[in-house]
């Protein structure tokens, strides 16, 4: 995964598997590269979610949809239990599907 916000700092000198590179793209920008994690679990909390764990993520989305999808397992905690033919009229930037959660 290339990501920016740690060059300059310690983390390639106690990890041998992150590597400093420049942007494919020709940019010119430096990258750090750093190799996937194997999420056993991801825990996410959401305002609203109805009985079959359908999401909705209100606030910013960040990284939830992707460890939803990628982590072998994904508990989500909401704040109120809604309808499901409710959920998608809910404000929100992004929906969690069901079929990205184990339930």
């Amino acid at each position: 995964m290339p990501l920016k916000g740690i060059i300059g700092t310690d983390f390639p000198k106690v990890r041998k598997d992150i590597k400093q590179f420049e942007d494919p793209l020709g940019s010119g920008t430096q990258l750090m590269a750093l190799p996937k994690i194997d999420l056993d679990v991801a825990i996410l909390h959401v305002p609203y979610a109805d009985e079959f764990g359908n999401g909705n993520i209100a606030g910013a989305v960040w990284l939830d949809d992707d460890m939803a999808k990628t982590a072998k397992k994904t508990i989500i905690t909401c704040e109120k239990l809604v309808e499901t033919e409710d959920i998608r009229y809910l404000p929100g930037k992004a929906q969690l599907p069901m079929q990205n959660l184990t339930l």
